[in-house]
């Protein structure tokens, strides 16, 4: 089930968290929405930072958090910090 979701202010980027995956949607044609791509390893969405830039909550391990921002454009996490 779908436990988090952000827009991106504009409407058109949805992103959902679910069971540690983060799904990325074009959302601009609210009656067919597509999936653009699947984040394993990210649960929790927090901010669009950019149009193509998401911070997410990736991991809880005992108790530190790790966060990330991953960039749709590269389609890679460009940054990550633990704490």
């Amino acid at each position: 089930p779908v436990t988090s979701l952000l827009f991106r202010p504009d409407g058109r980027r949805l992103v959902t968290g679910e069971s540690e995956v983060l799904k990325v949607w074009d959302v601009a044609d609210r009656k067919n929405p597509k999936l653009l791509t699947e984040l394993a390893g990210a649960s929790r969405p927090k901010a669009w930072l950019s149009d193509d830039r998401i911070a997410a909550a990736t991991a809880f391990t005992g108790n530190s958090l790790t966060a990330g921002v991953y960039s749709l454009a590269e389609q890679k996490w460009v940054g990550k910090a633990h704490g």
